[in-house]
């Protein structure tokens, strides 16, 4: 590693881990019943209902400020300079892009580094509120969730985050299948009509489909997936240098305008901790995958929260496909707060299923 500033790069994502682990262990260790579970939701629903109101105020045009950090005056003005650096030193709630059918437009990502470090947040956390419209329909708070939505909503469109919208989908897709067999049938049956339709009124050709993927993926211009690409060739290329234990972090390699390691949150695990550290990681998301798994035999409010929760966490799994989730501290700590408050619920139902003759794994 030549790049000095690399070191700040390493530590800032050790610690980042070390938070969101700390976080983690107190909300499960201190989490004893719904009403700590419903109190460290609406936490959670206070921070995002700040985002999307500065977000929505900064796509309006209404305000949109660069907020010079405390952190930046104690950065080396050599870190300060890099684009990387930029983001702390100068915090800015979004920046003038392209993207097709918008044209330009302000391109929201409210408190966080990145729209794609914003985006996640917003489709982990959308589900949660979407559970909460459902429990509290003859509550007034009910107003305050649909408002709620729609803001993150908004927001969600703004940030232009393509694979957080797929894993939102996906999520949605995956929570039905679980809940609904008949919804996912009908569903499917529509599918098929849609697509016969098609092919009856415009005959099929395999241009169509070319055409189609085409505008998807360059729908934020041709520089977007050149750049993506030619990020994952040198990334694959560091994995086979240094297969075992990685380069500890992310590199900067010429010509590209992205380091190697960036881009997507399993290929950066597995170019910076190797393949020794991408079994860790994949241990550890099937260790969240089964202690927040719903009980079918439950049918408590609890046990609704997480289904719901499992619409987050497949969102959050497809939205890693092509986004770093620890890129920017907040998302990752937000991610481990809400795999905290599931696992919490998860243990409460278990608590008092005591009595049972059902023991749960």
């Amino acid at each position: 590693i030549e790049e000095s500033y690399r070191w700040l790069t390493f530590w800032r994502t050790w610690g980042a881990y070390l938070g969101a682990f700390l976080g983690f262990v107190v909300i499960t260790t201190n989490t004893k019943s719904e009403r700590d579970v419903l109190f460290l939701i609406r936490c959670l629903f206070v921070a995002l209902g700040l985002s999307v109101v500065a977000g929505l105020i900064a796509i309006t045009g209404i305000w949109r400020p660069e907020i010079h950090s405390f952190i930046g005056l104690f950065l080396p003005p050599q870190i300060g300079e890099t684009m990387y650096g930029k983001r702390i030193v100068t915090r800015e709630w979004g920046v003038l892009s392209w993207f097709l059918g918008l044209d330009q437009y302000f391109r929201v990502n409210s408190f966080f580094l990145y729209a794609t470090m914003y985006a996640p947040v917003l489709v982990m956390l959308l589900p949660i509120v979407l559970w909460k419209l459902q429990s509290d329909k003859a509550n007034f708070r009910f107003l305050l969730w649909i408002l709620l939505l729609i803001l993150a909503l908004s927001n969600l469109v703004y940030t232009t985050a393509r694979m957080s919208v797929v894993g939102f989908l996906t999520g949605a897709a995956y929570y039905y299948m679980k809940k609904s067999k008949k919804t996912v049938f009908v569903l499917a049956c529509s599918g098929v009509v849609i697509l016969m339709l098609y092919v009856m009124i415009r005959p099929w050709d395999v241009s169509n489909i070319e055409r189609i993927w085409q505008t998807v993926l360059y729908a934020r211009g041709e520089g977007s997936v050149v750049s993506r690409f030619g990020v994952y060739k040198a990334t694959i290329s560091g994995v086979l240098e240094r297969p075992i234990f990685g380069w500890g972090t992310e590199r900067d390699i010429p010509d590209l305008l992205f380091p190697a390691g960036s881009h997507s949150y399993y290929l950066g695990v597995l170019y910076k901790y190797g393949f020794a550290g991408l079994l860790a990681f994949l241990i550890l998301y099937w260790s969240l995958w089964k202690y927040t798994a719903p009980l079918p035999q439950d049918k408590s409010r609890m046990s609704s929260l997480l289904q719901y929760g499992r619409w987050s966490l497949v969102a959050a799994i497809v939205n890693g496909t092509t986004d770093v989730l620890d890129l920017d501290t907040t998302t990752l700590v937000i991610f481990w707060i809400l795999m905290g408050i599931l696992a919490s619920a998860r243990f409460i139902i278990i608590r008092q299923d005591k009595n049972t003759s059902i023991i749960y794994y």
